[in-house]
């Protein structure tokens, strides 16, 4: 009996370190907010960062210089690696909701901005009047530097006083924090660290993709009718994931369709299935730009089946005008979210086939530079935020040319939003430029080839731009801007 008294008290003493042990560890869980968003994201940092220029003429390099590989944040660690190798990790202790990699401080140079927890209320040092800091979880923002390899302190915040559910950064914006209240306030970097700047509405947003060329070789042809019955959805197969979460995806079509299979054909004279044109729909592909130097490839018999086709299926034809349509018209706006962007298509050249003299505006061209100056104005007299898609450059050069850093100039002095190149089947560095205005301009040189079957080592590898177009009370600009490497021998493989 005695001994059976004391195995009670040794449950209830067990049963009673449970209970506070369990109390202690759901009391700790609680301190942690259940509003909180817990982000997992990956960025690879040269995709992201490009430099500023403050001269239209000097052309900015695609060396991403020292910075980061990727960073990676997952299950509330964020972890920065280079060369395949863990250089820093987020100290322990500290929950990262999210972050941000960009230049807070203008200084060319991107920062990393943490959104995290903590326990306690103040950043790396207490001030010197409070004894001991508090015991619960509070929310704080840290900023880091990358300097000689390192991710190196600099401003670490006390709790910052608000339940910050999210946040973005942009060029125009700088940093918007939207409170768990829908409050949305404007922050800025001064010289101390984040200053508050405002409140304001939150900015509305739309994500873009724009793709290479589309450039469809007899080969390709050969290999939907020999392994896919005549389909050619396989083209598109690596890109859907992509395609389909773009609130607006822009395919680059290179060549123009036609209707009879007797008139299929490859280099010099291009005829496309329009097959292709169906897979393309399908894949999700909202928009098509269509001003390239093979568009007269079949004369405006081309021209109206590959418009009428776009058309008919309600993905605007950009670039180009079909017999129906007399009168100039190069601007074509698409209104989303409240935001309307203005879409310019041109290419520098129809390979010497003269413009059909019956149609002179049948295909959008750079050789009319005031023509080009007053499409702008007039654009953005309609618009939130002007994209030009041009077709420029030379083939097989990875090198930019001076045509152009001609019109680089040009689109900067009419101050476009985005400007983004096709043609080379290779891709070209990109980068931002100073606008007459004092704003950015950035530029996409050449996104290489989409789908294609050229074999030549350098043009196998293409490229998808990814960005959103953001709009506040400041006005629309371009944020998130990324490259997506792609594969594009035969069909858009999405690399690893």
């Amino acid at each position: 009996m005695h001994l059976q008294k004391k195995e009670i008290r040794i449950y209830v003493l067990i049963a009673a370190a449970l209970a506070a042990a369990i109390f202690c560890f759901a009391k700790y869980v609680k301190l942690l907010p259940d509003w909180i968003i817990w982000k997992e994201k990956t960025i690879v940092c040269s995709q992201v960062e490009m430099p500023l220029l403050e001269e239209v003429s000097s052309m900015p390099a695609d060396d991403p210089g020292d910075i980061p590989d990727e960073i990676v944040l997952k299950n509330r660690r964020l972890t920065v690696r280079k060369n395949d190798e863990k250089i820093w990790e987020s100290p322990e202790g500290i929950k990262v909701s999210d972050f941000i990699w960009a230049d807070i401080d203008r200084d060319e140079q991107c920062e990393l901005l943490l959104l995290c927890w903590k326990i306690g209320r103040f950043g790396t040092h207490r001030p010197f009047w409070v004894r001991e800091d508090e015991k619960e979880w509070s929310e704080h923002i840290f900023i880091y530097d990358w300097e000689e390899g390192q991710i190196k302190e600099k401003w670490m915040a006390s709790d910052i006083g608000m339940d910050a559910l999210s946040w973005s950064y942009d060029s125009v914006n700088k940093l918007l924090i939207r409170e768990t209240n829908g409050r949305v306030t404007r922050w800025d970097y001064a010289a101390f660290g984040l200053s508050f700047v405002g409140e304001c509405t939150e900015a509305k947003e739309i994500t873009f993709l724009v793709t290479g060329d589309n450039l469809i070789h007899d080969s390709i042809i050969r290999e939907a009718d020999r392994k896919h019955n005549g389909d050619f959805s396989y083209l598109y197969e690596g890109a859907a994931t992509e395609i389909k979460k773009a609130d607006v995806a822009v395919l680059c079509q290179e060549t123009v369709f036609v209707k009879d299979s007797r008139e299929y054909s490859d280099y010099p004279f291009f005829g496309t299935p329009l097959g292709v044109g169906e897979a393309a729909v399908n894949a999700g592909f909202d928009l098509a730009a269509a001003a390239t130097n093979h568009v007269l490839d079949k004369g405006m018999e081309g021209i109206d089946t590959t418009a009428a086709f776009f058309w008919q299926k309600n993905v605007p034809c950009l670039g180009i005008q079909d017999s129906s349509h007399q009168e100039y018209d190069p601007c074509y706006v698409l209104e989303k979210e409240g935001i309307r962007i203005a879409f310019l298509n041109y290419t520098f050249s129809t390979n010497g086939t003269p413009m059909p003299e019956a149609y002179p505006y049948a295909v959008h061209t750079l050789t009319d530079e005031e023509q080009v100056k007053k499409d702008i104005r007039e654009a953005k007299k309609n618009s939130d935020f002007t994209l030009v898609i041009v077709h420029w450059g030379e083939e097989y050069r990875e090198e930019i040319d001076t045509f152009q850093k001609k019109w680089t100039e040009i689109f900067a002095e009419e101050n476009v939003d985005l400007v983004i190149g096709n043609h080379p089947h290779v891709l070209q560095k990109r980068g931002r430029v100073r606008r007459k205005d004092g704003q950015e301009m950035y530029v996409y040189y050449s996104l290489g080839n989409f789908v294609a079957a050229q074999r030549e080592e350098v043009c196998q590898m293409g490229g998808l731009a990814e960005f959103s177009v953001r709009k506040s009370d400041r006005g629309a600009c371009a944020a998130e801007l990324s490259l997506r490497p792609v594969s594009n021998f035969m069909k858009a493989e999405i690399l690893p």
